[in-house]
């Protein structure tokens, strides 16, 4: 139900991509809710960077919404593509993944570094600093 929704929304959005130019006026609930859900989909589509063409993705909302018997790819062609699709998106998002944790663990240990040569700053041999802000009073 949920993807229906979705799919319906995604459809009237791309059906209109063509008046893009045009102001369109939202009169009712079920116009805002169609853009606000279009929009959303289309802010995340942009987000991850997923390579979309937008007719082929409306034929394909439109088949599936219509109940197309004979749609352009087979089931399993349309398992394939979207699980080749999936493990490049994986490959890439570890891929710079893998990019930024090398970044924060050098970021970090120069902030070690540099940190440990300030005043005050203690370093215990596991590598945890620390800095008595004020010494505690009484007993030990």
């Amino acid at each position: 139900m949920k993807m229906k929704l979705v799919a319906g929304s995604v459809l009237s959005l791309m059906m209109t991509a063509p008046f893009a130019q045009e102001v369109m006026s939202l009169k009712n609930d079920t116009d805002k809710i169609s853009y606000a859900i279009g929009y959303d989909l289309g802010k995340t589509i942009e987000s991850k960077k997923i390579p979309i063409q937008v007719p082929a993705m409306c034929k394909g909302i439109s088949d599936g919404m219509n109940g197309n018997g004979n749609p352009l790819l087979t089931a399993a062609e349309m398992k394939d593509t979207l699980d080749r699709f999936q493990k490049s998106m994986m490959v890439k998002a570890t891929a710079d993944f893998e990019i930024l944790a090398q970044k924060n663990l050098a970021d970090g240990q120069a902030f070690l570094l540099e940190n440990k040569g300030k005043s005050g700053v203690v370093t215990l041999p596991s590598g945890l600093q620390y800095k008595i802000i004020t010494k505690g009073k009484g007993e030990k």
